[in-house]
Parts: structure tokens; sequence; C-alpha cells
């Protein structure tokens, strides 16, 4: 047979080359000797075995040598036991050999293209080298029945691993890199085409036959698609970790410190999978600084949880292909930093590596922008190696390092950093937050586990999504290799009456819900981050709560527990969190003003400001919504004039909508002048005013202003002074999202149809059977009456609710993570657009019922500047950090307080606080000592 002498038949007749010898250079040093260790008669049995074996094998023979080194047994898994030999004290007077071993990243990056492998593994590689006449007296052993040295290389040498690679760089050193990756005795041959692998299997053979070297064929494994090497499964697809050796980490016992650098070790070997590495291991970390005090509790166990679980879960990551392009995403926190580098691939983009890293207590101090700029830095440090010498797109979601390349003058780490990035040609884009996965999992840890089959696209902890709007024939391929929606297919071809349906190769579900569109977009798994970030994060989609984000999802799409998730999404929306308002019941009893007959029969008007003034000069917007189908219209102007104020109703509620039969508004000046009295009276209308300071009069109105509010504070510039260009956004937002109270968005109720979203357009929905005008009459009256029934019913449930004394909150526990409110002013900021919230602190303990000792996290915990204070409890916010994989899992009603919701000016409240304790990140703001 071809290449006989590289397969041998046993131990006897493994190889030996003549290539390489192992010296041991100790100079000058004294033999070093040890008496042999005490062990037990079946143990000296075992060893007296194994060292006839290797003497009748030739490895060995006696000596006479003045060095000695003591025997070890180590116990195998399978329950046998390992010959060794303990070289500690050989080792410490030995010279280094500094040969280097090859860099696993750069064992991998050859690998673009190949899709056939073989992996060849040596028989007893160490054994096949010779150790020098000169030198073997010095490997000599002890044992309680003699002294014996090595005739071969034995493991446990230092220089042991220099030696072997030196062996196998001289053997194949020439089809290295080209044809055949080696790691010590591990051999990857690969190839493009069955062919050519096959050829280039058999140069490797033959030089390992002139060699003298010989492999153990029962660890070989010959022309295959998919093959283990070096702790990770190798494909034409990329490359992932090795699901055995992953699964060591599930059951890994920590329980001290020494267990935790263990596991962090093992875990650490795999980071370039995870985006988020470096954040989610942080509270793991925090145990390992000096001084630190072991305290294992909720937070670390679910970041040992996360890591293994993301870990279980990671993507295939491409292959380098040094001939496509290169593009870095970057991104910053106060957590850490984080990027990706990607190419692209058929479906989109594709990730080749991920890099994290925490941050010092110095840099914790920086501000935003300079982390941003210090992430681009330390990025392209790190992927030097794949974008030095050719040109290359970075993608950042800020605008910072724009700036630092347009600014003429730059001092101090600036002007450093600008240097250093002078040596690389690449083009800064800007990409939204949204669509930035190492954002997602740095700043707000992003959140759905995906299964990665092939080149399908994938997220970060998880791929990167397409920014662009998929084809149909994409979300048809998505959908058939979704292990959740493949068994659809399937259910769909046996079950003619299944409640869904291909159209073009993609599958729908028929909708049972009388509102949206007949057939409902099935989303697989790599397509749902994107879909809940469009319609919560997006300006057009407001950051509104649950239930209008879950209202305006399911008008059009649907995928398995579709709610649970974005009842996750949403209520770990950081954003939200922050700049929301808690809603809580009012003392006094409420009374509810009776729905109108008709559309725009009776309008609220309201100036909401001032706001920072813009570049138009504009400051405050006026406000108006129609108490029916809650439509709401918005002007940005300069001043709250009468003049400005009439001209906003003339045009924008009166000429679209008609002339009203009531208005209702405050008591400002605008409302009560004389100029204003006349154009009601001209306008016919009958003009309400509410009593002062109390504006639930017009309550509706007022909870207006605070979900517009919230809705502009999602995109404004760092000056806050572009909010009237994104105002039409937050409108069309808002009128587009369904109503809590009527069921129904103001767009059906005004329209009598549903809105046509951004994006929509992407996809090829079914045609809709035509109505005739009379049906379209009838059903447009009987969903306004019903919704009249709807207010008056909510009404009244809610006035019951209001009118109840407020109720006790459960309690905080410690450990807890907690939001402060705090009333945030700043000169040259509009209050409305500031956070409502500040933190995250750490619960201590109950100082008295209703009061707290809160406590900056671990992460911010710098010397001299440690807060500790107390808190009320109506201060207090739990706060939810948004982690990959709790985005499918249920959430229950204590992990949330307050999800804003309604527009009849309640909320829907959900007493109660999280118990599951976050991976969090530093403070959202600075919040001053107490």
């Amino acid at each position: 047979a071809k290449h006989c002498q590289c397969s041998p038949s046993g131990v006897d007749k493994i190889g030996c080359t003549g290539d390489v010898e192992h010296t041991i250079q100790t100079g000058e040093a004294n033999p070093v000797f040890c008496q042999p260790y005490r062990v037990s008669k079946f143990e000296r049995d075992l060893i007296n075995e194994k060292v006839g074996e290797m003497l009748r094998d030739g490895i060995i023979q006696p000596s006479q040598s003045p060095w000695s080194s003591p025997v070890v047994l180590v116990r195998k898994k399978s329950g046998d036991h390992r010959f060794c030999v303990d070289y500690r004290r050989l080792n410490a007077v030995t010279k280094r050999d500094v040969y280097p071993l090859p860099r696993m990243d750069d064992v991998f990056d050859c690998l673009a293209g190949a899709k056939i492998f073989s992996s060849l593994d040596l028989a007893s590689g160490y054994w096949q080298v010779s150790v020098a006449d000169s030198d073997r007296y010095k490997t000599a052993f002890v044992t309680p029945d003699g002294l014996f040295e090595f005739k071969r290389l034995p493991f446990g040498l230092a220089n042991a691993p220099a030696t072997f690679q030196r062996l196998m760089d001289r053997v194949l050193g020439r089809l290295k890199w080209k044809m055949c990756l080696v790691y010590l005795d591990d051999i990857l041959v690969f190839g493009k085409t069955f062919g050519e692998h096959q050829e280039r299997l058999q140069q490797v053979l033959v030089a390992l036959e002139k060699a003298n070297l010989t492999l153990n064929l029962r660890k070989c494994v010959f022309g295959t698609s998919r093959v283990k090497h070096l702790g990770h499964v190798i494909s034409g697809e990329g490359i992932c970790p090795d699901p055995e050796k992953v699964s060591a980490l599930t059951d890994f016992p920590v329980n001290n410190v020494k267990s935790l650098r263990a596991f962090l070790g093992l875990a650490s070997f795999y980071r370039k999978f995870i985006a988020d590495f470096a954040a989610i291991a942080h509270p793991l970390h925090a145990l390992l600084k000096k001084n630190a005090r072991w305290d294992w509790g909720e937070t670390q166990e679910k970041a040992k949880g996360t890591l293994v679980k993301r870990l279980c879960h990671t993507p295939v990551l491409a292959h380098f292909d040094d001939k496509l392009e290169v593009e870095i995403q970057t991104d910053a926190s106060y957590l850490g930093l984080g990027a990706v580098l990607m190419q692209p691939a058929e479906n989109g983009p594709r990730p080749v590596a991920f890099i994290s890293r925490r941050l010092t207590d110095a840099e914790g101090r920086y501000h935003s922008n300079e982390l941003e700029c210090l992430a681009l830095v330390w990025a392209l440090k790190k992927f030097r190696c794949y974008v030095y010498g050719r040109p290359f797109q970075v993608k950042t979601d800020n605008s910072a390092v724009k700036w630092l390349f347009s600014k003429k003058e730059l001092v101090g780490k600036f002007s450093r950093w600008v240097l250093e990035l002078q040596e690389y040609d690449f083009h800064v884009g800007h990409i939204k937050g949204a669509e930035n996965p190492v954002a997602d999992a740095l700043s707000r840890n992003p959140a759905v586990p995906l299964t990665v089959t092939g080149t399908s696209m994938t997220e970060h902890l998880s791929c990167v999504l397409k920014s662009n709007n998929y084809s149909m024939a994409e979300v048809a391929y998505l959908q058939q290799i979704d292990s959740q929606i493949r068994p659809l297919f399937t259910n769909l071809s046996t079950n003619p009456d299944s409640e869904f349906v291909l159209f073009k190769g993609v599958l729908f579900k028929r909708n049972s819900i009388d509102r949206g569109r007949k057939f409902l977009l099935v989303v697989p798994s790599t397509m749902r981050r994107e879909i809940l970030s469009r319609n919560h994060d997006d300006p057009t989609s407001g950051h509104f709560g649950i239930e209008k984000t879950l209202s305006r999802l399911s008008d059009r799409f649907w995928w398995p527990r579709m709610a649970k998730h974005v009842r996750n999404f949403v209520l770990s929306c950081v954003h939200c969190q922050c700049f929301k308002h808690v809603s809580r019941p009012h003392a006094g009893l409420l009374e509810p003003i009776p729905p109108p007959s008709h559309p725009f029969h009776t309008i609220g008007v309201d100036h909401l400001g001032p706001l920072k003034e813009t570049d138009g000069g504009n400051v405050h917007v006026v406000v108006a919504i129609d108490y029916l189908t809650k439509w709401v219209e918005a002007e940005a102007v300069p001043t709250t004039a009468t003049i400005h104020l009439a001209r906003f109703i003339k045009n924008q509620v009166i000429n679209r909508h008609g002339v009203p039969i009531r208005i209702i508004s405050d008591q400002g000046s605008a409302f009560t002048s004389a100029e204003m009295d006349e154009e009601v009276r001209l306008w016919g209308v009958k003009h309400v005013l509410a009593s002062a300071e109390h504006p639930q009069t017009n309550g509706l109105i007022e909870r207006m202003n605070r979900s517009l509010t919230s809705a502009l504070a999602a995109y404004l510039n760092p000056t806050h002074n572009n909010w009237d260009n994104l105002l039409p956004d937050a409108i069309a937002a808002i009128n587009t999202a369904k109503q809590s109270t009527t069921e129904y968005s103001p767009f059906q109720l005004v329209y009598g149809r549903t809105p046509n979203h951004a994006g929509d357009n992407a996809f090829d929905w079914p045609n809709e059977c035509p109505e005739t005008r009379e049906e379209f009459l009838r059903r447009v009256s009987a969903m306004r009456r019903a919704v009249r029934l709807k207010i008056t019913c909510k009404q009244k449930k809610y006035k019951c609710y209001t009118d109840k004394r407020r109720r006790s909150v459960a309690p905080f526990k410690p450990g807890d993570t907690v939001l402060v409110r705090r009333n945030i002013k700043k000169i040259g900021l509009s209050k409305k657009f500031l956070p409502k919230f500040v933190g995250p602190f750490q619960i201590v303990r109950q100082v008295c019922p209703t009061t707290y000792l809160v406590e900056d996290l671990p992460a911010k915990r710098i010397r001299k500047r440690w807060r500790r204070f107390n808190a009320h409890v109506c201060q207090l916010k739990l706060f939810r950090l948004r982690v990959e994989e709790e985005i499918d899992d249920e959430v229950s009603e204590n992990e949330a307080e307050d999800v804003d919701d309604s527009e009849t000016g309640s909320s829907t409240i959900i007493s109660g606080h999280a118990r599951k304790t976050q991976v969090v990140p530093s403070p959202v703001l600075t919040l001053p000592p107490p």
C-alpha cells in the first residue's frame, strides 16, 4: 500500500527521525536529583509495567546518571493512569529554547475557500525524536526499583515543544500554510476540491515518509468536509468551538479563586466567538482583583451561566479571505470596548472575529466620545495583521471618530491617537446603533441566542444583520434553515387545513384577528432582532411600551413566543428605563371626560416647552389631540403667542379635519387672550378652560406631551437643537401605534385601514379582497362605536383604580440593581430631554420600610469617589439589563415596574421588583453625592 511506512503496526515500529535531536542546555548547573516518591504496591506494579514496556520498545535504557527526577502517576478520566516524570527541577536550570509555536489565529487564517480536510496525528510524536547522546543522562528518572534515562524525547521537558515544532517546520516547511497547517503533532491538510486535496495529502505523506515519521491511523481523519482540529470544528463554512470541549464548561465547579481562574482560562480560549465576552465576564474578573473579597452570588452565577450558554450557541466564524473587502465595527460603553471584523458573503456580511476588553479605572472616567476613539485605536491594533497595508472600512455609531480626523488642532491623547491611526488606510462610515451588533452587545447587550447553520445571517454573542431590507429569497432561505420554523413546512405539506400558507416560497400565517394584514410574515430567528429594533428603537416607532410594540408587530409579523420576546426586549431597553416616567396613581377622584360621538368633536390643545432653541428658531411645540381617535397634530413654534396658536388650530386642525365642537386647554396666556377669544367666537367653538394647577382636567393632552417628549428624546443630537426636524417622525410613530384604550391606532380610526410602515414594501404581501363602499362605511362605523364603548369601559376601570389609595410595593433585596430618580438640570440643555433616572446602583440594605442604602456598582467604585447614600423607595426603580439569552426567557410579572402604554392619561402599572441580578454597565449619568 502507498505510504505504508507512515502507519506502524505497533509501538516498536514507530518512526525515529534523524532530522532533529533534542538537546538540554544546563550550562554549569549542578545535577539535580530526587529520591523516588513513596507509592502503594498497586502503583509500584503499574510503574514497573510501564518501565518494562518502554525498555522493550527502546524508548528508555538503564542509567548511572547523577541526575534524577521522580515519577508520578496521573489518573485519566477513563480510570487508567498516565506515566509522567516530574522534570520541574531540571527545567528550572535549563536554558530556554525560544523557537516559536504557531499562533492559533495564524493557523486558522489560511483556510479561506477550503472545503475538504484531513487531520493527521503522529503516533507518540515525541517518541519519534531522539535525545542527543550527550544529554540523555539528564533525563534520568528514579523509581522504587531503579534509575533509567530516555533515549527518545519525553513529555515534560521545558524545550520539548520547541524541538518538536522545529522538526515539523523542517519536514513540512515548503508545504506549511499553503496546503497544510502544523501545530506540534497535529497536522491539518486542506483543499478546495477533492482532487486538489488528494494531491496535497500525498505530498504531505511523502514528506513525513522521508523524515521517517509515522501516523496513528486511529486518530487520523481523511477527506472530510468537517473536522476537529485544535479544539475547534472546521468546515468550508467557517470555524466554531468543539462542542466536546465546550461541554467541559457546563458543569465546571467554581468555588474559589483557583477554580475561577481555571474556568475563565478555558472560556477565554473561545472568547473571539463571543461579541461581549469582557462585559459578560466582568463580575467574574472582579473577584480576581487584588484584595477582592470572595463573594459568589447571583450576579456571578448569572455571568458564568451566560458565558456557558453563549459558548453553546456560538456563530460559525468565517475564514479570513485576503481577497475580500474588510469591515471593522467598533463600539464602547462604560463597561468595555468591543469590535468585530467582518467580510462580505453571499447572504450579507459575516464575522471573522470578535474582540472585547474591560476598561481600566482611568478609562472609566473618559467621556463617551473619548471611549469611541479609544475603541477604534485599540481595535486596529488587535486587527493589524488583517488590515495593515490594505484599504478597509470602519463603521461606528458615534460621530466622535469623524470629529477626530476633522479637528485641526489636537492635544494630549487625541494627537497621539491620530498619529497611531495615520499608518492605516481606512474610511470611516456611520452605522445606526440598532444595526451595530457590537453596540448592542456592549452598551445594550443584545438579545436573541441563535443556532448557526451554514452561511446563514446570524447575530453577535451572534452575527451581524444586514442593515438593508431582506429580499424574499433571503427570507425563504432563512425560514427553511430555522429550527423553529422548519417543522411548519413539514406540517404544511401534510395538513391542507393548516393556518400557514406558502406564497412565492415564503411562509405566511393567516391572521385570525380582524386587524392588520390578512397574512402575517413568519419571521425566522435571525431576523427577529432587527425586526424588534425597527419596531421599538426606530424614530418612526417611538420607543413605545410592550402593548404598542407588540401591536405594531402583530399586525404584520408572527413567530413563536413573539409576545414574550417583545416583552423582554422592551423591558430591557436602557433608554426607556432611564428616560421614561414611572406613572403612579394620584390622590383625588377622577372625573373622566365622556368620549365624543365622532372624530374631531372634542380636541385638547396645549404647549410643550420651552425646549432648546433650534436652528429654525423654534422653542415650543403646539400639540392637539382628538378625544375619540387619539389622532395627534403638532407644530414647532418660536413662542407661545396667540398668533402661532391660532394659525396652528386653523391650518392643522380645522382645515384638515373640520371645525371641532369643543376645545379643551389650560389657562395659559395664549388661550385666555382677547385675540384667542375672538378666534374661538368666529369658529363657533366652545372653549373649555382647565382648572389652574390641575393638568388632570386635560389629562389626555398632558399624557400625550410625555409620550411625544420620550419619542423625541431618543433621537436628539448632542446639542438638542434638531427636535423640530424629528417632530414629524415622532407624530407619525404616535399616530400609527395602537392605543391601549381603543385597541386601534389613530390612523386606523381616521382612515379605516392599516398603515403601511417603513420596510413593508420589501415583502411581497398576498393581495386582499377589496371592500365595497357600503362595507367600508359599515366596518368603520362599527369600529368607532366599539371604540366609544372601550373608552367608556376603560375610563370606568381607570377611575376605580385611580381612586384607590396608593399600593405598597414589594421590598427590594440586598444586591438588587436599581435606578434612582433625580431632577436633572444642565445649563444649555432642555430638562425634558434629559434622563429621569440615573444609575444603576446596588441595594446594600433596607434602612427603614421606605428607605434603602444604595451604593455604586463594583465596576464604578473608584477610590475617594465611592458613593453610598440613602434613597426613598419612591425614587427607586429596578434596573433590567438586556442580556442576549433573556430575550427568549419569559419575564415574570415582578420583573417590570411601570410599562407606559396608555394614552388616556393612565399607565399599566405592574408592581414588584425583579430578583434576577444582571451584569450591569456603569452609571448612565454622574450623580452628585447626596
